[in-house]
């Protein structure tokens, strides 16, 4: 009945029984998840024409999956590899390095994570394995997710409780959907552009809404 009323998708979330993890038998830090979530608030980033412009900032997460705990994360205007790296940097700079990444799709984590860095005459240079990826530098296991399946990554889970704890308290909150969108927020955004948070405010912000929902 889900199948022919709401389509495969929505048939697979409800019905198809999913994976069943024994957590106690994870070691803390031994495997980490990695997802990105495009934030449901408005920041001002700096542009050379108009002096600065709107955009929905991106926030990588690395979640533990033994604790919960976010161990590392980064917010940006722009999902990229750099982000990725910065958020893992962030965590084991503090925990180490995991034995296992359940890593989300996309060229930002497969250039952060998979593939060599720098150019082929550099890797050449330094005889390709002093600029491998990263994980294969560490000896991390990758598993990658399966697309369009949310519930295949844990760390949805924490992004839905930062939307409610933090995205619809900002002024400048957008909405996840059109529905969601306050009615005047764009011509709000448009208008007060100098009063939006820049990245590094709603950084600060991420930061102690990560500390409160760890205490």
């Amino acid at each position: 009945q889900v199948l022919r009323r709401d389509g495969a998708r929505a048939a697979a979330a409800a019905c198809v029984p999913k994976l069943r993890r024994g957590y106690e038998e994870i070691a803390a830090g031994d495997w980490w998840c990695l997802g990105g979530r495009t934030l449901d608030v408005m920041v001002r980033v700096p542009d050379a024409r108009k002096g600065w412009r709107r955009v929905r900032p991106v926030l990588t997460g690395v979640l533990d999956v033994r604790s919960r705990m976010l161990v590392g994360w980064d917010v940006r205007a722009t999902e990229c590899a750099d982000g990725v790296l910065a958020g893992l940097l962030r965590a084991m700079e503090q925990f180490g390095a995991p034995s296992h990444i359940i890593q989300d799709n996309g060229s930002a984590y497969d250039a952060a994570l998979g593939s060599p860095r720098g150019t082929p005459g550099q890797r050449r240079l330094f005889e390709d394995d002093r600029c491998g990826g990263l994980a294969r530098e560490l000896g991390i296991t990758l598993h990658p997710t399966t697309p369009y399946q949310p519930w295949a990554k844990m760390i949805e889970s924490i992004w839905r409780r930062m939307r409610d704890m933090l995205d619809r308290w900002c002024a400048s909150y957008w909405g996840g959907a059109p529905a969601d969108r306050p009615h005047d927020a764009d011509r709000w955004t448009r208008e007060r552009i100098d009063r939006l948070p820049t990245v590094d405010e709603l950084s600060e912000l991420i930061r102690q809404g990560v500390a409160e929902h760890h205490d």
